[in-house]
């Protein structure tokens, strides 16, 4: 059948654009600015055929950010990440992952921002409600390695998400996340929240739209570094499967 065709194709590739606004672009906690900016992205995955219960990805990536008026924060980054789920069937939808992830960043003039290798362990369990919605709760842990040190941080926390088809085009999501973050070479401690909402829009086999909404919020024993930030925006994003 077409559908297990789908299911049977293990390598994507995909790009796509998107334009977004930000209320606080330097994540500072006074003197904000807003800003608006372009994400032009290209990706490539394989994943593990199919199998009810054991799921491998692993991917590439390279995207462009610019801002309109903050230009000074301009960058590329490239990525690459390898992803392995576990999803046992007697466990009623209860399923384990762990990903690693490396990043790096670069400035408009090719000098390296960040170098960035992420360890990360969680779990999952999807409570299916219908046939056209389901929610979740998760636990997710990370390690990182980082140059510069400054950046490095380890990361536990919870989530909670919803999802709704809404028709056989058109789905939503709607996410929550908080997160303690401690900082490698500081004492420094944060509490993160992200509540975030999305909209895909299906225009055919290899065409979405998508259309976004988030807002964060941190806070931190080193008070210079809370801030509040609100993002939104849309995109689409273009996929070839094979």
């Amino acid at each position: 059948s077409r559908s297990d065709q789908e299911r049977g194709r293990q390598f994507t590739l995909g790009g796509g654009s998107a334009s977004s606004y930000t209320s606080n672009v330097a994540l500072t906690r006074r003197d904000t600015r807003d800003d608006v900016f372009a994400v032009v992205n290209a990706a490539g995955t394989w994943s593990r055929p199919p199998n009810p219960e054991v799921g491998m990805q692993f991917g590439l990536q390279a995207s462009m950010f610019r801002y309109n008026r903050e230009s000074q924060l301009d960058f590329n980054s490239l990525g690459a990440g390898l992803g392995l789920s576990w999803t046992p069937q007697h466990w009623s939808g209860v399923g384990i992952f762990g990903r690693y992830d490396f990043t790096e960043l670069i400035d408009q003039h090719g000098n390296e921002i960040l170098r960035d290798h992420q360890f990360s362990l969680g779990a999952q369990k999807v409570f299916v409600l219908g046939r056209a919605h389901a929610f979740s709760l998760g636990a997710l842990g990370s390690a990182g390695i980082s140059t510069p040190s400054a950046a490095e941080r380890n990361q536990a926390g919870i989530f909670a998400g919803y999802h709704l088809q809404l028709t056989r085009f058109l789905a939503t999501d709607l996410l929550y996340r908080i997160a303690g973050q401690s900082y490698s070479d500081s004492n420094r401690l944060d509490l993160n929240q992200v509540v975030s909402w999305s909209l895909r829009w299906r225009l055919a086999e290899w065409a979405e739209a998508n259309a976004y909404f988030s807002y964060g919020d941190n806070r931190s024993n080193t008070s210079v570094f809370d801030y509040r930030i609100s993002s939104g925006g849309g995109g689409l994003v273009c996929t070839v499967r094979f």
